[in-house]
């Protein structure tokens, strides 16, 4: 469980540290300069969200779910990394940094909680099919992502108009 763990957290940390200007609205990926000029945050992030993926194994029901620990993965990640960039861009444009309020938290945990059952939903149709272990992992890692994008864009829209 640890190992796998520990494989999920630094993939998928890597993963949004290179696609974090897109998520925020840019064009590019993350220049291999930040990893360099960075790399304690870039460690920061990977760790602190291995550590939220072990918590979120406690939680009943919800633990269970690949997908809403790479939700809360993702969130953790983007948050580390997007923290200090946002609040650049938001004093360079005049904007308010809006992080999502609790409703707006409790929706996107209930919109990945849903992905979580459609996962379960279409890997259970396809389990009579042989490639049925080989897609889900990837199936939950992609419904997982989705919430977390959706919770930083949230984030940037006040700076976006």
């Amino acid at each position: 469980m640890v190992g796998g763990t520990l494989v999920q957290g630094v993939a998928v940390s890597a993963y949004l540290t290179f696609i974090m200007p897109i998520i925020l609205g840019g064009q590019q990926l993350t220049p291999l300069g930040f990893v360099s000029d960075h790399p304690g945050t870039v460690v920061a992030a990977g760790v602190l969200s291995i550590g939220a993926i072990l918590l979120v194994g406690f939680i009943p029901i919800l633990g269970a779910s690949a997908t809403f620990a790479t939700f809360v993965q993702g969130v953790v990640v983007c948050r580390v990394l997007a923290g200090s960039t946002l609040e650049y861009v938001a004093t360079y444009k005049g904007a308010q940094l809006a992080y999502p309020g609790l409703y707006a938290s409790i929706g996107f945990v209930v919109i990945a909680f849903a992905l979580s059952r459609l996962t379960i939903v279409l890997v259970a149709v396809a389990a009579k099919e042989s490639w049925a272990p080989v897609i889900a992992p990837p199936l939950g890692l992609v419904f997982g992502l989705l919430p977390a994008f959706m919770y930083m864009r949230y984030a940037v829209m006040p700076l976006v108009s």
